[in-house]
Protein backbone atom coordinates (compact mmCIF):
# COMPACT_ATOMS: atom_id res chain seq x y z
CA UNK A 1 0.00 0.00 0.00
CA UNK A 2 1.22 3.49 -0.76
CA UNK A 3 2.57 5.49 2.14
CA UNK A 4 0.16 7.76 3.96
CA UNK A 5 1.07 11.42 4.02
CA UNK A 6 1.47 13.13 7.38
CA UNK A 7 0.72 9.87 9.23
CA UNK A 8 -2.92 10.19 8.21
CA UNK A 9 -5.19 7.48 9.58
CA UNK A 10 -7.18 6.09 6.68
CA UNK A 11 -10.47 4.25 6.71
CA UNK A 12 -9.95 0.59 5.76
CA UNK A 13 -12.02 1.31 2.64
CA UNK A 14 -9.60 3.97 1.39
CA UNK A 15 -7.44 3.07 -1.57
CA UNK A 16 -4.15 4.92 -1.56
CA UNK A 17 -2.62 3.97 -4.92
CA UNK A 18 -3.44 7.38 -6.43
CA UNK A 19 -1.35 10.52 -6.31
CA UNK A 20 -3.99 12.22 -4.18
CA UNK A 21 -5.23 10.88 -0.87
CA UNK A 22 -8.62 9.36 -0.27
CA UNK A 23 -10.16 9.86 -3.70
CA UNK A 24 -11.24 6.24 -4.14
CA UNK A 25 -12.82 3.89 -1.65
CA UNK A 26 -13.50 0.19 -1.88
CA UNK A 27 -16.99 -0.95 -1.02
CA UNK A 28 -16.58 -3.13 2.07
CA UNK A 29 -19.46 -5.28 0.79
CA UNK A 30 -17.83 -5.91 -2.61
CA UNK A 31 -18.00 -9.55 -3.59
CA UNK A 32 -14.71 -11.42 -3.83
CA UNK A 33 -15.52 -12.18 -7.47
CA UNK A 34 -15.90 -8.47 -8.24
CA UNK A 35 -12.58 -7.61 -6.60
CA UNK A 36 -10.95 -10.51 -8.47
CA UNK A 37 -12.42 -9.37 -11.80
CA UNK A 38 -11.17 -5.82 -11.23
CA UNK A 39 -7.75 -7.09 -10.20
CA UNK A 40 -7.53 -9.25 -13.33
CA UNK A 41 -8.53 -6.29 -15.52
CA UNK A 42 -5.86 -4.09 -13.95
CA UNK A 43 -3.22 -6.80 -14.31
CA UNK A 44 -4.17 -7.14 -17.98
CA UNK A 45 -3.75 -3.38 -18.47
CA UNK A 46 -0.38 -3.38 -16.72
CA UNK A 47 0.81 -6.35 -18.75
CA UNK A 48 -0.16 -4.65 -22.01
CA UNK A 49 1.61 -1.43 -21.00
CA UNK A 50 4.81 -3.26 -20.07
CA UNK A 51 4.78 -5.36 -23.24
CA UNK A 52 5.01 -2.12 -25.22
CA UNK A 53 8.34 -1.11 -23.71
CA UNK A 54 10.47 -4.22 -23.89
CA UNK A 55 12.20 -5.79 -26.85
CA UNK A 56 11.85 -3.66 -29.97
CA UNK A 57 9.52 -1.29 -28.12
CA UNK A 58 12.33 -0.21 -25.80
CA UNK A 59 13.94 1.81 -28.58
CA UNK A 60 10.73 3.76 -29.19
CA UNK A 61 10.31 4.27 -25.45
CA UNK A 62 13.87 5.57 -25.09
CA UNK A 63 13.22 8.11 -27.87
CA UNK A 64 10.32 9.66 -25.94
CA UNK A 65 10.78 12.75 -23.82
CA UNK A 66 11.82 12.26 -20.21
CA UNK A 67 8.44 13.62 -19.08
CA UNK A 68 6.51 11.07 -21.14
CA UNK A 69 8.75 8.24 -19.95
CA UNK A 70 8.37 9.30 -16.32
CA UNK A 71 4.59 9.57 -16.63
CA UNK A 72 4.35 6.21 -18.40
CA UNK A 73 6.36 4.43 -15.73
CA UNK A 74 4.47 6.28 -13.01
CA UNK A 75 1.22 4.97 -14.55
CA UNK A 76 2.61 1.44 -14.46
CA UNK A 77 3.60 1.86 -10.82
CA UNK A 78 0.18 3.22 -9.88
CA UNK A 79 -1.55 0.23 -11.49
CA UNK A 80 0.84 -2.11 -9.67
CA UNK A 81 0.04 -0.35 -6.36
CA UNK A 82 -3.68 -0.69 -7.05
CA UNK A 83 -3.21 -4.39 -7.79
CA UNK A 84 -1.41 -4.89 -4.49
CA UNK A 85 -4.21 -3.18 -2.59
CA UNK A 86 -6.83 -5.24 -4.41
CA UNK A 87 -4.92 -8.45 -3.71
CA UNK A 88 -4.68 -7.52 -0.02
CA UNK A 89 -8.49 -7.32 0.08
CA UNK A 90 -8.93 -10.89 -1.17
Amino acid sequence: MAENEFNEILDNRDLTFTAARSIYQANPDAATEDVTDHLNAKLGQLSAMLHLIFGEGLGHFNNMSDTIKDNYLWSCAMIADECKELADRL
